[in-house]
């Protein structure tokens, strides 16, 4: 477990994690690519570590999304169960 920040009334911050606001697409800019969040995290603060290879996002305390890094740069990476059935579009249907 990386060492860790931790500040009076707040949750612990772990060193080698930012937060970060999520695109309205939901997704997270990460080593060049895009890596996608479920999608009612869409436009939310969230927290991102990089655990190498790995990385982990966090809305709050909930842990919403864990990526391998995508094999090129410029990529777009979409888990189907981020978008499946929770898109605005989906839920019209």
């Amino acid at each position: 477990m990386p060492p860790y920040i931790h500040l009076a009334g707040a949750l612990p911050i772990h060193i080698d994690e930012e937060q970060r606001a999520l695109a309205r697409g939901a997704s997270v800019s990460w080593n060049g690519s895009w890596h996608s969040v479920p999608w009612p995290n869409a436009g939310k603060m969230i927290r991102f570590r990089n655990h190498r290879p790995s990385a982990e996002i966090r809305y709050a305390t909930e842990r919403t999304a864990v990526h391998a890094p995508s094999p090129r740069r410029q990529q777009i990476v979409t888990l189907s169960h981020h978008h499946i059935c929770s898109t605005p579009i989906a839920s019209r249907a």
